[in-house]
């Protein structure tokens, strides 16, 4: 039976089961990631927030963060039979919601690059644990949603406005 579930922000879910569908809405500035293993044909999706733990003192749930939730994604799937050099990754979201006074929606610096930083983080993160990311739909002012599914190991994205597309 086909089971679709929805990933928070600052959470992951991991499965093997192939009706299963992962799947992470309303993506603004914060990322999903989609990472799955044909070979043991187990996946996960993760939803962050922010790219670095380190630059927050209240940290809270080391699943808002880009450095820290990667690796405990990858850590999953491991636990499921996924092997790091079979894994594959996909990226949604990092986009610039908002304008920035004096400086236009996503300037440097600003709260409003926080998509863009929180996309190069996560490619960092997913380079140092030796994944590959084989597609993306990151950036630009639109909200988005990504859709992992088990069974086929295909992720989707739609934007506002937009119809779904594989990535």
């Amino acid at each position: 039976m086909a089971s679709m579930f929805n990933v928070g922000i600052a959470e992951l879910k991991t499965s093997r089961d192939p009706g299963d569908t992962l799947m992470a809405l309303g993506l603004g500035s914060c990322v999903a990631v989609s990472v799955y293993d044909s070979a043991a044909r187990v996946g996960g999706v993760l939803h962050f927030m922010l790219p670095c733990a380190k630059e927050h003192e209240s940290r809270g749930s080391p699943l808002k963060f880009a450095d820290t939730a990667v690796p405990m994604l990858l850590e999953e799937l491991e636990r499921l039979g996924g092997a790091r050099g079979n894994m594959v990754a996909r990226l949604a979201g990092g986009a610039s919601m908002f304008p920035n006074p004096g400086g236009g929606a996503g300037s440097a610096g600003s709260s409003g690059d926080v998509g863009r930083r929180n996309v190069a983080a996560d490619h960092a993160s997913l380079a140092q644990c030796g994944v590959r990311v084989a597609g993306e739909e990151t950036g630009g002012h639109r909200g988005r949603t990504l859709k992992l599914e088990i069974g086929t190991g295909r992720t989707f994205v739609r934007s506002i406005g937009e119809p779904e597309k594989e990535i």
